[in-house]
């Protein structure tokens, strides 16, 4: 069953309310009685000692005694009456009496009268006043001792307290510190493992869009074709400086001539490139080089550079210098005759005549002329997604970040800026003919460079007895290549390396990617310092720069 609590009835409650406060107010005034008692006995036993001395001590009458009786009843109604009053005024009144003396001392009044009227009162009250302070000292000193023992109680606490947390965390760390540690360790392998996977996947990551970058942006062509293509164009630059060239011997009726050569542009990749974009169509479109191609070349060709030729004519005054006899100087003198000076000699009198004549000068002007850039070549032929594929896979094949060769980069810098001659045809620079054709790609560094190996393989050919640095251009030593030498890699292929100052490697020795194998030089037929790097597959020579790394 369930317990009910009920409300006790409103009369009952109101009655204790009541009697409560009666209580109350009885044992407040019980307190104030033991007060006003207290204080009664402070000073009627002051005033009763002060009236027995005065009787003790004194020859007068027994109205000595009525007199004193008085007197102190008279002082008792004062301190009564003056002890309701504090706990009702203001704090002033609380802490003083009638007179300005404190209630806690002797009335001044009468310690006064009783010093006054004996010299034992006196005394009487400094032993009650000293009685009073060694009272009040010794309270002090208890509740400061007590004090102390409270304080050294608290701290006793605080330190058991401390204790008790120490002993616990010992307890805690005595019985699990190797669990915590292990768990530490734990966490930290585990987050170290976990780094090192997204470490490996990112690498992964960024090896698979490389691959798949290298598919999606390699030339659409066989080496072959892409050699082929390359060298067209360096063909059909050769033989426009050919024509060029020519035209002073195919063209009569001139006295003068003036010439103007441009320099003829050419980037392998860029033209690859364009090539390339230029038969993509959503996918990229696999191309030779056929008719077609070969066609397409020779067409953005002439457009961008032709030869131009000129007759100009002029007039000109041609001045002439005479002696002429004194019998022969007509008169009057041709205007275009002008007398300078004279002499005399055993024949008689000679002038000096300057004779100015008039004639026309055929000057022909002929000039190799650039019609158009490369840029207004694409923005002709492509379309918008044409131009977004050309600068993709302008940019991986020639992004020294990522590297268009299949070796590796013969210098420890990047070298593309630094080609002196590219591969293919080209004006020789010892006859300064045009039409030579450069088997393999010029790289200009300074004496000294150290060059590398840019595949593994085995040296098959090897040349060091060249001493002609910079003495001789048409020097033969190692037919021309200077010190020089070949290494096979093991598909078969031959990189060969000339015009080194020297070389470290002889014939049968293996040579690993990335060694070094030779130092730059001007050896052999060179006409300054740099590396000839040759590469030759299946017999046939093919451009480096489609090749090594230019980083």
């Amino acid at each position: 069953m369930e317990n009910k609590v009920t409300n006790p009835p409103i009369e009952d409650t109101k009655t204790d309310k009541l009697k409560l406060n009666k209580k109350r107010r009885q044992r407040a005034v019980f307190q104030k009685n033991q007060k006003y008692q207290k204080l009664m006995r402070r000073y009627g036993l002051t005033g009763g000692s002060a009236i027995t001395r005065k009787v003790k001590n004194s020859n007068e009458d027994d109205n000595t005694a009525v007199n004193g009786t008085a007197s102190t009843i008279e002082a008792a109604q004062n301190v009564i009456s003056h002890c309701k009053s504090p706990f009702i005024g203001s704090g002033k009144e609380k802490k003083t009496m009638p007179g300005g003396v404190s209630y806690k001392r002797e009335n001044p009044a009468i310690v006064s009268s009783n010093t006054a009227d004996s010299p034992a009162d006196s005394s009487d009250s400094k032993a009650i006043r000293h009685k009073r302070k060694k009272r009040f000292q010794k309270k002090r000193m208890q509740k400061k001792s007590f004090n102390k023992i409270q304080q050294k109680i608290r701290t006793k606490k605080k330190i058991s307290k401390a204790n008790k947390v120490r002993k616990t965390f010992q307890k805690i760390a005595g019985g699990k510190a190797k669990i915590i540690v292990f768990g530490i360790l734990g966490l930290f392998s585990t987050v170290f493992l976990c780094i090192l996977m997204l470490f490996f996947l990112l690498i992964s990551g960024v090896s698979s869009e490389s691959a798949a970058a290298d598919s999606k942006f390699a030339y659409p062509a066989d080496n072959s074709d892409i050699t082929r293509a390359d060298l067209y164009w360096t063909e059909l630059s050769s033989n426009l400086i050919k024509d060029f060239q020519n035209i002073p011997n195919n063209v009569t009726g001139w006295q003068k001539k003036k010439p103007k050569y441009i320099y003829i542009e050419h980037n392998s990749h860029r033209l690859i490139s364009f090539i390339s974009a230029y038969y993509y169509n959503g996918t990229p479109g696999i191309w030779t080089f056929d008719f077609p191609v070969q066609e397409l070349i020779e067409q953005i060709f002439n457009e961008q550079y032709f030869c131009d030729y000129r007759i100009v004519s002029t007039n000109e005054n041609k001045v002439t210098l005479d002696t002429i006899s004194a019998e022969e100087l007509p008169s009057p003198l041709p205007q275009n005759w002008k007398i300078t000076s004279y002499y005399q000699d055993s024949s008689g009198i000679k002038y000096i005549v300057e004779k100015t004549e008039s004639e026309v000068i055929n000057t022909l002007e002929y000039n190799l002329k650039k019609r158009c850039s490369w840029e207004d070549i694409i923005d002709k032929y492509l379309d918008d997604s044409q131009k977004e594929y050309y600068k993709d896979i302008l940019q991986y094949k020639t992004n020294p970040e990522v590297g268009s060769g299949v070796y590796g980069n013969p210098f420890d810098f990047p070298w593309e800026n630094s080609i002196s001659s590219p591969f293919g045809y080209r004006i020789d620079p010892t006859t300064n003919e045009p039409g030579e054709f450069h088997k393999g790609l010029d790289i200009a560094q300074p004496m000294g460079t150290t060059i590398y190996s840019v595949s593994g393989g085995t040296v098959i050919d090897s040349y060091n007895g060249c001493t002609h640095n910079n003495s001789d251009y048409l020097c033969r030593c190692g037919g021309g290549y200077g010190n020089n030498l070949d290494i096979q890699t093991a598909d078969g292929t031959i990189i060969r390396y000339a015009h080194c100052t020297a070389v470290y490697k002889q014939i049968g020795q293996p040579v690993s990617m990335r060694e070094p194998i030779a130092i730059v030089g001007t050896t052999g037929s060179s006409t300054g310092s740099h590396l000839h790097i040759e590469i030759i597959q299946n017999g046939e020579v093919q451009n480096p720069l489609f090749y090594i790394s230019t980083n």
